[in-house]
């Protein structure tokens, strides 16, 4: 089984847009179109569009960072067909949030994890009541 070319820096962009709000991450990708080359080769060859080796599915993952940085305990999966290439994840905790996606193949072949993306959420901030007036007799 050939294993699939993930193009490490465009395959998986993480986007900070305005319109995102502090504690949501939008994600967005580039889908790879080659296999991962095997030596001598310096280039892989095309991807099909269709048959066993076909991607089908992206798989993107979730986690809080550890605090080294690294990926940690996996707290939200989504699989989405290969047309799709953005995915947002709504009312996350504060945190340092952790993402990185894969391909999956028709024969359930996979390639490797994308790069680590990372986002920093905060709560939204809430209007908060004035507080009561108290007096004393």
């Amino acid at each position: 089984m050939k294993l699939l070319s993930i193009l490490l820096l465009a395959l998986f962009a993480f986007t900070a847009q305005a319109q995102v709000a502090s504690n949501s991450a939008k994600l967005t990708w580039v889908n790879a179109t080659t296999f991962v080359p095997v030596a001598p080769a310096t280039v892989g060859d095309p991807l099909p569009t269709t048959g066993p080796e076909a991607i089908i599915t992206t798989r993107i993952e979730r986690s809080i960072c550890n605090a080294d940085g690294t990926f940690g305990t996996v707290l939200e999966t989504l699989n989405v067909p290969i047309t799709i290439l953005t995915a947002q994840f709504d009312n996350l905790a504060a945190a340092v949030q952790c993402f990185h996606v894969r391909h999956i193949q028709t024969n359930g072949g996979m390639s490797a994890w994308s790069p680590i993306a990372k986002k920093i959420t905060t709560l939204p901030a809430l209007a908060k009541p004035k507080p009561p007036v108290i007096t004393i007799s």
